[in-house]
């Protein structure tokens, strides 16, 4: 694992800045949130809560209560925007 990458399992809380819509989402959406609180990586290092997450809606399963599939592309840092890979539970 990279010094850089935060541990398999790690739960980090995160806030939609965006409105997501079941009705009219579509995959391919992009979306916007924020971390909630900060989050560690193996090596120690720290992004602060309030750092912007960018993402898109990969799937949108249909039926009488739609869901919405959320993939995470890109977290905020002190050094820049990386890439994040990440799923909703």
């Amino acid at each position: 694992m990279p010094v850089n990458a935060v541990p398999q399992g790690t739960v980090l809380l995160i806030q939609l800045s965006d409105r997501l819509d079941t009705h009219t989402a579509k995959a391919g959406d992009h979306f916007q949130a924020r971390l909630s609180e900060a989050l560690t990586a193996g090596n120690g290092q720290t992004i602060d809560a309030g750092k912007k997450i960018k993402g898109h809606i990969s799937a949108v399963e249909p039926g009488l209560r739609r869901r919405l599939l959320l993939s995470f592309d890109e977290i905020e840092t002190g050094h820049g925007w990386v890439p994040l890979i990440a799923t909703v539970t």
